[in-house]
């Protein structure tokens, strides 16, 4: 008997103890919160585009940002507005970096405020635009591109962790039937004057920078248009970014990159353009 009642009394603290456990458990399966736990709240929160450009930069972000961002609710702001804003997890925040992800490369970022220092900030996606330091150029022109991929994987990196940079699916198949427009300064050293005269044609024509921007803007069918980032001057793991986009609807069709080095210089090299005349 005596035994049977220390039975009944142990079960009677065990219950007792798991029943007092069980609220702190909950709580701290309330700390606990997932990427997209914490992202969850991006389509209602207000992005602060924050313009810490130059000026031409940051009418360039303006322009890209009214035309092709629809994720989110945005309002622009200045860098010193984001300095007093940015340890609020209130906002998001989509900023130029540099030299962060790529080095000699500049940057969109896209991060969660709730943080003193950028690096800690929880980081939604960051697309490379172009060279470090540059102050005007292409890049302006190609920004409301750079900015709907940008969007693209956005969407993508909200749910899910690590996503990469990449081109649409199909996109090389695509391009076979397209005209390719390729900017002079797009190309590497490696590829001379012999390879040029037998490999383009085919629906295949270099032209120059201001040329290349034209048919971006110019929305043509069936049309492709180059686009290189990398870093203006020689740097340590420099890598180089080539792409091509549908000049109408801004869709990324081709994006291969490579580690520049003394013999692989920034621009499509002539393994790309071997690649892309083999489906024509």
């Amino acid at each position: 008997m005596k035994r049977f009642l220390t039975l009944i009394t142990f079960l009677a603290l065990s219950l007792a103890i798991c029943a007092q456990s069980k609220p702190n458990s909950k709580l701290a399966g309330q700390q606990i919160s997932t990427r997209s736990e914490k992202l969850s709240d991006f389509p209602l929160k207000v992005t602060k585009v924050v313009l810490a450009g130059n000026d031409f930069q940051n009418i360039a972000l303006k322009e890209a940002v009214r035309n092709a961002w629809a994720l989110s609710p945005y309002e622009f702001c200045s860098e010193a507005e984001f300095q007093q804003l940015k340890t609020s997890d209130n906002y998001y925040f989509l900023l130029r970096t540099e030299g962060t992800r790529y080095p000699g490369i500049s940057c969109l970022t896209l991060v969660k405020g709730g943080e003193k220092d950028l690096r800690n900030m929880l980081e939604v996606f960051t697309m490379p635009v172009g060279a470090a330091g540059a102050s005007s150029g292409s890049e302006e022109v190609f920004l409301t591109a750079l900015m709907s991929v940008m969007q693209e994987h956005v969407e993508k990196a909200l749910k899910a962790v690590g996503v990469r940079l990449g081109a649409v699916s199909g996109g090389t198949a695509r391009l076979s039937r397209m005209k390719l427009y390729f900017n002079a300064e797009d190309l590497s050293p490696q590829i001379d004057d012999a390879f040029k005269a037998g490999r383009f044609g085919k629906d295949m024509y270099i032209i120059d920078a201001s040329g290349a921007e034209d048919i971006l803007m110019s929305g043509a069918y069936e049309t492709a248009v180059s686009y290189v980032i990398a870093p203006r001057d020689p740097v340590k793991g420099g890598v180089c970014f080539k792409l091509l986009f549908d000049a109408r609807t801004f869709e990324l069709l081709y994006l291969e990159k490579h580690r520049l080095s003394s013999s692989r210089g920034a621009g499509f090299l002539k393994s790309d353009i071997r690649k892309l005349a083999r489906h024509r």
